[in-house]
């Protein structure tokens, strides 16, 4: 389903369904042309805020999101982590394999 328009059913609740939702560069694909990582376009922050709105949504009440990526954090965090939406906890790992990539975990 498309990230940016996630239309799986919630609970009866209105809570996710949702435990654990992992990204393995879906977002970085999305992001592919930003001309500048320090000035993303409204577009691409667009596109980022929907994948973030819907990840949201679909978590249950302490689920977890985990974004694995090549962006660099200070690029990537300032896209993951909009005002409008209050993570409970935010963790980053650097995993120094093959190429080097971060590892970003977020707590419903």
């Amino acid at each position: 389903m498309d990230m940016m328009n996630m239309t799986f059913p919630l609970a009866g609740d209105g809570e996710g369904s949702y435990d654990v939702i992992i990204d393995k560069a879906t977002m970085d694909v999305i992001m592919t042309d930003n001309k500048d990582p320090w000035n993303p376009t409204e577009e691409v922050k667009e596109r980022a805020g929907k994948v973030m709105a819907n990840v949201y949504r679909q978590l249950k009440n302490g689920g977890l999101f985990i974004q694995i990526t090549f962006d660099q954090p200070h690029f990537r965090k300032k896209l993951i982590l909009p005002e409008n939406i209050k993570w409970a906890s935010f963790k980053q790992k650097s995993i120094d394999k093959g190429l080097g990539f971060f590892m970003f975990v977020m707590t419903k």
